[in-house]
Order: structure tokens, then C-alpha cells, then sequence
């Protein structure tokens, strides 16, 4: 038993990522190789060690996003050394100082990956600042010069020489899944669409649905808060699923009523599935990164013509009625085609946004999609403070995280000024990398660092009276850190030892520490910053121990579900529009969508939580927020709502999506798969088809040029509204899959 529980110091947990070590490589050795070039070694060293931590930052996703972190970073960076310099000089300003920055730099986690290592590289930056001797102001903005020449040359590297993907693996995975399908719809010929010759291909498609969610959960592991790529890629990898199921009934369909006396309705088949394939084809390239545009309007057309086909079979039905079962043949597939051209579309416009979104000048929100406008976010969802303000309370766990941050960095000055030891850093930095906002990540990281850094460090001892040439152990210590980097993803403990190795050898190029025995220091530091990590995280403000993902997912959903009725009830008209309510009710939800997400990593960071069990819970994960924005996108829509009244299903559908929630919650309380849903699609299609011909109404109330009417009042308020709904329902679908998986799991 205690072999497994701590099995993770020996076992890989992800990826070697080659790719990183070798910019990380160039990040470090070009200015060292300028600073030797100019006699200026010291300079090129400290600019080359600036560049190597900015690095950290760069966690990969939206193109972006990336630029505006490196930047925002750097600049973190530059006054995180102008405020330790200059406030060093007093030990309690200093407390002070680094309790506030280190506080805040945790509290940075709130913007998911990206925040999380900019405060972690700031974090070192102001730590590292109040650790050297104090200095005027001269001395405070030379050592910010130093950091903005590493930042620029790191953001020139990342951005323009060698831009890194970590997600890549995460891209290639769901642009299979959709070149699966365009493979299978390619690969057989109308006639053999129906026989047992297509099962090896269905079978290839799950395959690769089951290799995308295993990938989802590998590269989820270790890393904190969302990153939108990420979240983007997952929904399209549903998307995919989506598409096939219905491409899988489309074929029980063709099983049960064939159409050979239907030619024109074969005809039509076949070329609306060879554009299936295209769109599903380019869909894999948009995902991929490359500029394609899914032509819809074509599969479109098609599918009109199908409907022409209908509705011809229904006027042949007045003379010959032995016809009927023909006519319910194509009304079936004709609904059918109309659902897969609606997840289609979808995922269409999910793709471009994700190809669009990493284009630094767009300014598109790429959460955007449905099938007939743009959905339209609400307004303060954009703000930049919104994320520190929601969650700035002890209910947090992002906030509990700065706060534990703030404290152990504080005692950690306390203690090393108290001491009066040197290379007091060293504590600071594993306070930093070892404290997470979870017990699970930070008991892991704590033997991580702790078993690495005794190796490294007998390691150093055992290399020195080998090797005494400056110029070598320089060139160990960059290759090491490159090294380290490289694996920093696929083996923690071993990253450690690597990480140690350049430490030592940095610090032993440094002729101020010469008769110091440095790599024993390094261990006692390591261990003290260790331990206050691990009691801080233990004792300070943790959650309970039970608490598990189950439950901080049922908070979420009930927090949502509450939210949803609370705007349906305004369009209901039921209760008034209310800012404060509903901002309030929004609110808790954000709320409890972020303790959700901590509650993920804690599961996803357990060693003892089950592989399959983690890519569902990431899924539940991304969906509860994902419906909880619909719900928001009902809200903007209130500030133009004009108070007419609601369809009749309305009422009904709101009723099923709380029943939906509701057996959701009670699935997760039990522990038993959920029941099936109630019939959204139906009540769904009732209120798109009533809207269909509320527009055509319109139309001629337009050809007669009427305005302000009853109807065109109606339109206004529910358009946009409807077409939410219909997300909504989808999102609902793809959360009842995600909780069987994960309770089946």
C-alpha cells in the first residue's frame, strides 16, 4: 500500500516535450553567448536566467492570449525587482511586500493556466529581488533592464522564432476524430452504407473518440485553471461525437426503411454525405491550423431539396396511401439530415473561432457559436477584474491559495532574516514551485521536489571533483535546465534532479560562494520550503477531505440550475427584471463553477483517483460553466426584452431542463447513472418550428410594410433567445453522458 501511494515518485505521469527543452536551450545560451561576446559575462548570464523563467509562462494555447501574458509578465517582472530592491532595506516593509505581491501572484490563478505561471514566475522575480542586497533606484532599474531585455528576447523567441504548442497532441487527436468521419463516408459507396462492411469504421471513429478523451486527460494532468484552447478542443471532440451518433442513426434509419424505389432521395443521399465528409474534412484542417471555410450552404441546399422531396411524397400520398411508408421513410431522414446539418454548423463555427481566436488582432469572442448568429456574451463577462471580484472571498479556493502563498512566503523572509543565512532564495522558490492550490498536487510536489533535490545535489557533490573547468560546467548547467524543462511534464522527480543540477553549478560559477557547501544548504532549504508548503496546505484554510469532485459538482449544477430559472422566470413572466437578483444568482454560479474546478484538479492530482475517471469529470467540468454562459447569453437578452408573451412550450422546456439538472444532481448524490432525459429535442422542435412560422408571418407583414407589430416585437425578443435554448439543450446532453462515464468509470 505505501509502495503505491507514493509509486508517482518513480512512475512518468505525462509527455517528454523535446520541443521545450530546446527553446528553453536558446532562451538561456544566445545572451550568455552575447554577454562572452561583448565581455559582458555577468550581464548575458542574468539576462539569459530571465529569459529561462519568463518561459514558465509560456503554457502554450490561443496565440493571443500567449502575447498578451509574456508581455504582462515582463512588465510583472521589471516591478517586481523595483519593489523588492527598494524595499529590502527594512525587514518589515519587506514582510509586507512579499506577503501583498506573493498574495496576488497566487491570486493570478483565477485566469487559468496562464495567470497561474505568470504569478508563479513573478512570484521568483520579487522573491528573488528582496533575497539581494538592498539598492537605490539606479540599482532597482538596472536589475528591471535586465529583466526586460530577457523578457523581449523570450517573447521575440516564443512568439515569432519558435512559437511552442504543448496542445498540439491534444489537436492532432480531434482533428482525427472528424477526419475519421470524413474517411468513413468516403470509403463506401452509397449501397454498401447499410451492410456489416461499415462496422470496422464506426469501430476505427470510436477508437478515436476514446484516444481523444485519454489525450484530453493527459494533458489536463498537472496544470491548473482552464485554458480556452483546451476548452475549445473538448467541445469539439463532443461535437465529433455528436456527429457520429447521428450519422449512426442515420444508418439504423436506412437499415429499417431502405429507399430503392426513392432514386432522386438516393441521389440527393449520396451528395449530401460526400459534403458531409468535406465539411467534416475541413473541419480537421481548421483544427489543425489551417485557413479553411466549411461550405454549409451547399449541404444546405441539399438538404432543401430533400425537404422538396418530402413534401412531394406527401401530395402522392392523396392518390395511392400504400405509399405511407415511403413518406414516414423520408420524413425521418429528412429530420435527421436537419439535426446533423445543425451539429455540423456547430462545429463548424467552433473551429473557425478557434483557427480565428489565435489571430492576435481578432477581437472575437471564441466561445461564440450557434447555427444561425453569433451568440452575443454579457457585457461584463469581458471585464478584466471580473474573475479577481468574483472570487475574492475565503469560499475560494483561489483565493484561500493566495493567501497561503502570502503567509509561508512571509515566514519564509521571517525566517531566513532571523537566521541570517544566505541563499535564502532557495526557500522562497520552493515555498513557490511546491504550494498548490490542493493538497493532493501539493503532497505530490513535496516528495517530488524533496527526492530530486537530494539527488541532484549528491550528484553535484559527486561531478565537482571531476569536472573543475568553468567553461564545462557552465555548458552542464544550461543543458541541464534545458533537460529539465523537457521532462518537467513526463517525470517531476527527475525534472527536480535537473533543475538542481543547474541551480548548484550556477551558483559554484559565482566566485562569492566559493568554501560554502552549497549543496547541503540546497537540501535543508529545499526541505524547509517544503515543509511550510505542506503544512500551509495541510492545516491553513484546506478543504475537507471528503469533499471530492462529486460534490462540488452538484453545488455547481444546483448553482446553475437556480440561475436558469431565475432568468426563465422574467421571460416567463413570472417575476420582474431584477439586476441584482440575477447578477447575485450569476454570481454564486461562477462561484461555484471555480470550486468545481479546483475539486477537478484535486481529483485529476490524487494518485489513487482511476484514469478513465478523469477525462468525463474534465468534460462535466467545462460543460457546467459552458451552460451556465448560455444562461447568461438569456440575461444580456433581458436588457432588450420587450415583454411578450412566451410560446407555450416555453414554460414546459424550462420545466425539462430543471427536471434534467435536478436528475443530474440526484445521479451524482447516489452514485448511479443517470435516467434519461426528458424529450428536449421534441419540445425543442415544436418551439423552432412555431418560430419558423412566426418569420414567414413576417415576412408578409414586410411585404407590406408593417412596422412595429405585435409579431415583429415577438421576433425581436425570442430569435436570439431560441436559438440559445437550443444550445442549452445540447449542453444538458453532453453533461448526462459525461456523469454515466464518470460514475460507470
Amino acid at each position: 500500500m505505501l509502495l503505491q501511494r507514493f509509486g508517482f515518485l518513480l512512475r512518468p505521469s505525462g509527455d517528454i516535450e523535446i520541443e521545450r527543452g530546446i527553446r528553453t536551450l536558446l532562451a538561456i545560451t544566445v545572451p550568455i553567448i552575447i554577454g562572452d561576446i561583448l565581455d559582458r559575462s555577468e550581464v548575458g548570464l542574468m539576462v539569459g536566467l530571465a529569459a529561462q523563467t519568463l518561459i514558465l509562462a509560456d503554457v502554450g494555447g490561443l496565440y493571443c492570449l500567449r502575447a498578451k501574458t509574456l508581455v504582462a509578465t515582463t512588465i510583472g517582472m521589471a516591478l517586481a525587482l523595483i519593489i523588492g530592491t527598494l524595499a529590502s532595506a527594512w525587514l518589515g516593509l519587506t514582510v509586507v511586500i512579499v506577503f501583498c505581491g506573493l498574495f496576488l501572484a497566487g491570486y493570478l490563478t483565477v485566469y487559468g493556466e496562464n495567470g497561474a505561471l505568470a504569478g508563479v514566475v513573478i512570484s521568483l522575480l520579487l522573491l528573488f529581488a528582496v533575497s539581494l542586497p538592498s539598492g537605490d533606484i539606479i540599482v532597482a532599474l538596472q536589475r528591471a533592464g535586465i529583466a526586460v531585455l530577457g523578457g523581449g528576447w523570450t517573447i521575440f523567441l516564443a512568439l515569432f522564432i519558435w512559437p511552442f504548442r504543448p496542445n498540439q497532441p491534444l489537436r492532432q487527436v480531434t482533428a482525427e476524430n472528424f477526419q475519421g468521419i470524413a474517411t468513413y463516408l468516403r470509403s463506401l459507396p452509397l449501397h454498401s452504407r447499410y451492410n456489416a462492411h461499415e462496422e470496422p469504421y464506426f469501430d476505427q471513429i470510436r477508437q478515436l473518440l476514446l484516444r481523444s478523451r485519454k489525450t484530453v486527460t493527459l494533458t489536463r494532468r498537472g496544470r491548473w485553471g482552464k485554458n480556452e484552447l483546451r476548452e475549445l478542443l473538448i467541445v469539439l471532440i463532443e461535437d465529433s461525437d455528436r456527429i457520429n451518433t447521428s450519422l449512426i442513426a442515420l444508418r439504423e434509419l436506412l437499415h429499417l426503411h431502405p429507399l430503392p424505389q426513392l432514386t432522386t432521395v438516393g441521389i440527393l443521399l449520396e451528395d449530401i454525405l460526400v459534403q458531409v465528409a468535406e465539411i467534416s474534412e475541413d473541419i480537421a484542417w481548421l483544427i489543425l491550423g489551417r485557413n479553411k471555410q466549411p461550405d454549409c450552404e451547399r449541404l444546405q441546399l441539399l438538404l432543401k431539396a430533400i425537404e422538396q422531396q418530402k413534401n412531394l411524397q406527401a401530395k402522392v400520398l392523396e392518390n395511392a396511401e400504400d405509399d405511407y411508408s415511403s413518406y414516414v421513410a423520408i420524413s425521418q431522414l429528412n429530420n435527421r439530415l436537419k439535426k446533423l446539418f445543425k451539429q455540423l454548423k456547430i462545429a463548424s463555427e467552433t473551429a473557425q473561432h478557434l483557427r480565428q481566436s489565435e489571430n492576435f488582432s481578432d477581437k472575437k469572442n471564441p466561445w461564440q457559436r450557434n447555427f444561425e448568429g453569433i451568440e452575443k456574451e454579457y457585457g461584463q463577462e469581458k471585464a478584466w477584474w471580473e474573475p479577481l471580484k468574483s472570487n475574492f472571498n475565503l469560499e475560494s479556493p483561489l483565493f484561500r491559495h493566495g493567501l497561503r502563498l502570502g503567509l509561508g512566503s512571509a515566514l519564509g523572509v521571517l525566517i531566513y532574516n532571523k537566521l541570517g543565512i544566505t541563499h535564502s532564495f532557495w526557500i522562497g522558490l520552493t515555498l513557490v514551485i511546491v504550494l498548490k492550490p490542493d493538497f493532493s498536487l501539493t503532497f505530490q510536489r513535496f516528495f517530488n521536489r524533496v527526492f530530486g533535490t537530494i539527488l541532484g545535489s549528491f550528484f553535484v557533490l559527486a561531478l565537482l571533483p571531476i569536472i573543475d573547468n568553468s567553461i564545462w560546467l557552465e555548458i552542464i548547467g544550461v543543458i541541464s535546465i534545458a533537460i529539465a524543462l523537457a521532462l518537467v511534464r513526463f517525470h517531476y522527480s527527475l525534472a527536480v534532479f535537473f533543475i538542481t543540477i543547474f541551480a548548484l553549478i550556477i551558483s559554484r560559477l559565482d566566485a562569492s560562494n566559493d568554501g560554502i557547501n552549497l549543496e547541503y544548504i540546497r537540501i535543508v532549504y529545499t526541505l524547509i520550503g517544503s515543509a511550510l508548503a505542506f503544512v500551509l496546505s495541510f492545516g491553513f484554510l484546506r478543504v475537507n477531505e471528503d469533499e471530492r469532485f462529486s460534490l462540488a459538482a452538484i453545488k455547481a449544477l444546483e448553482a446553475n440550475q437556480v440561475y436558469f430559472q431565475s432568468v426563465m422566470a422574467v421571460y416567463l413572466g413570472e417575476s420582474s427584471y431584477q439586476t441584482a437578483i440575477l447578477s447575485s444568482h450569476r454570481n454564486k454560479a461562477r462561484r461555484a463553477n471555480t470550486t468545481m474546478q479546483t475539486a477537478l484538479q484535486r481529483l485529476i492530482d490524487d494518485p489513487s483517483t482511476p484514469f478513465p475517471q478523469m477525462e468525463p469529470a474534465i468534460t462535466l467540468s467545462n460543460y457546467i460553466p459552458r451552460f451556465g454562459r448560455g444562461v447568461t447569453v438569456l440575461l444580456t437578452e433581458l436588457e432588450q426584452y420587450r415583454g411578450s408573451p412566451p410560446h407555450p412550450d416555453l414554460s414546459l422546456f424550462t420545466q425539462q431542463i430543471t427536471q434534467a439538472l435536478t436528475q443530474l444532481t440526484q445521479a451524482l448524490q447516489a452514485n448511479n447513472p443517470p435516467s434519461l432525459l426528458p424529450p428536449l429535442e421534441d419540445t425543442l422542435e415544436n418551439i423552432l418550428d412555431h418560430l419558423q412560422e412566426l418569420r414567414e408571418e413576417r415576412l408578409v407583414e414586410i411585404g407590406h410594410q408593417k412596422e412595429g407589430t405585435n409579431l415583429q416585437k415577438y421576433l425581436g425578443d425570442y430569435n436570439i433567445v431560441t436559438t440559445e435554448l437550443v444550445e442549452l439543450s445540447s449542453r444538458v446532453g453532453v453533461m448526462n453522458t459525461a456523469i454515466d462515464r464518470f460514475i460507470r468509470s
